[in-house]
């Protein structure tokens, strides 16, 4: 039988969940929605690290691939292959929700569609593609707590690994070096637009892939400035580029800062 071979942002996803899932053996269930061909949770059934998988995804031909797939790694039984918009069609228990490959948009809106039926779950992994501030401000207001965090670039594109615990408290950065000004709630506002926005995790562990990603926003965001005239959509980047070097101020002289 032949391994599955994952992407780089593949294996992250799956060490994740291989992480919050334990030690082999332990009995956990999966839900992962958009599933594509199911890679992810195949792959941890084979290794024998979660007990059960239901893979959704509202396409119907990756799905028949994701089926095709169970019986060529002979997983019969031990999936549930459902055709569903989000979660809508999914009416069981898991421990753990996986939701990836999409936009930081529609996942939230998967998330908050049903608050109860995702306040079910003990833990989520979430790789959204954009748009990652509205992720982890759905994750707060649902009480979910971000526990960890990774970033990848694959391709010359960044995507976040986001894991959290349905009632923790999460990881926040210390914020050592954030000088606060006058308006400490608007300080305090941009700390918070800072996590959402780079991830509190990756920010309190000074994640060498995040310092990139900021550095390349960094400068994306100064040519823009650079030609917008004054209004709204300048305030917009101008906050953004603020909360960007709040971060970096964060980083201090772990790299260089330029």
């Amino acid at each position: 039988m032949k391994d599955i071979i994952l992407s780089s942002r593949l294996q992250c996803i799956y060490d994740a969940a291989a992480g919050l899932a334990g030690s082999p053996g332990h009995g956990m269930t999966l839900c992962d929605v958009g599933c594509d061909h199911a890679h992810v949770p195949l792959k941890l059934l084979i290794n024998g690290i979660i007990e059960y998988a239901y893979c959704l995804d509202i396409i119907p031909g990756p799905l028949k691939i994701a089926a095709d797939n169970v019986d060529r790694f002979g997983l019969t039984g031990k999936v549930d292959v459902i055709l569903s918009d989000g979660l809508d069609g999914f009416s069981d228990r898991a421990d753990i929700l996986m939701i990836t490959g999409m936009g930081g948009k529609m996942i939230a809106d998967i998330m908050s569609r049903d608050p109860g039926k995702t306040a079910l779950f003990n833990a989520v992994i979430l790789s959204p593609q954009s748009f990652p501030e509205l992720v982890r401000g759905t994750l707060r207001s649902l009480g979910f707590g971000i526990t960890g965090e990774s970033m990848i670039e694959e391709n010359g594109k960044f995507y976040p690994v986001i894991i959290a615990r349905n009632g923790s408290a999460g990881i926040k950065p210390s914020w050592e070096r954030f000088i606060h000004g006058p308006d400490e709630q608007a300080d305090t506002f941009l700390m918070q637009y800072a996590e959402d926005m780079y991830g509190p995790v990756l920010i309190a562990r000074k994640d060498p892939v995040l310092y990139r990603y900021l550095i390349r926003g960094k400068a994306k965001t100064e040519a823009v400035l650079g030609v917008l005239d004054n209004g709204s959509k300048k305030d917009e980047f101008n906050k953004l580029l603020a909360c960007i070097q709040s971060v970096l101020t964060e980083f201090g002289d772990h790299y260089e800062t330029g």
